[in-house]
């Protein structure tokens, strides 16, 4: 395999790889420090990996690799999950539909833009900067429960737009009998 073509893959793959990767490490910084080491892997191996489909396997396998040998290597850090619950998200994550996944971030992307920039700001502090309760509050300068207030109606208005948009390209869809 080409190293231009490698690299394609793991762009292609990195919303992917990320969200598997963040299921098992929890921390965000831990979750793109064991992504860029799938990376400086990947650069290092790619001759030898074999066709698209095979690298998507490599990939995840890597990631899953890397990412408990992170998880031990922090001790200090809480797993999220049990060995046995990863190994049977495994078979999930192998089965799951990419571009389906693809739509559903598509989805996501066009539907956190409809949010208002205190909106964006709140779920950047928490799911990008790992902020919770106090330090969320604090950072926001408000009331722990106003921002919890806050960010349940945010979950809420992203469901309700992703569901919305789904439901729309459903019912276009042309393999709908």
């Amino acid at each position: 395999m080409e190293k231009s073509a490698a690299i394609r893959t793991l762009l292609t793959e990195q919303p992917r790889l990320l969200a598997y990767i963040r299921t098992m490490v929890v921390d965000p910084a831990l979750t793109d420090e064991v992504f860029q080491e799938v990376a400086v892997l990947l650069l290092d191996k790619y001759e030898g990996l074999g066709d698209d489909p095979h690298l998507r396997g490599w990939l995840m396998i890597t990631a899953k690799n890397l990412s408990l040998k992170a998880i031990r290597d922090r001790a200090r850090r809480p797993m999220a999950l049990d060995e046995q619950t990863l190994e049977a998200m495994d078979t999930h994550w192998q089965h799951l539909d990419r571009d389906a996944l693809d739509d559903r971030l598509e989805s996501l992307r066009i539907c956190l833009a409809h949010l208002t920039d205190y909106a964006r700001r709140i779920l950047q502090l928490r799911y990008r900067n790992g902020l919770m309760g106090d330090e969320l509050a604090a950072a926001l300068n408000r009331k722990k429960q106003t921002v919890y207030t806050a960010l349940t109606r945010i979950h809420k208005a992203l469901a309700e737009c992703i569901e919305h948009r789904e439901q729309a390209v459903f019912r276009r869809s042309p393999t709908q009998g």
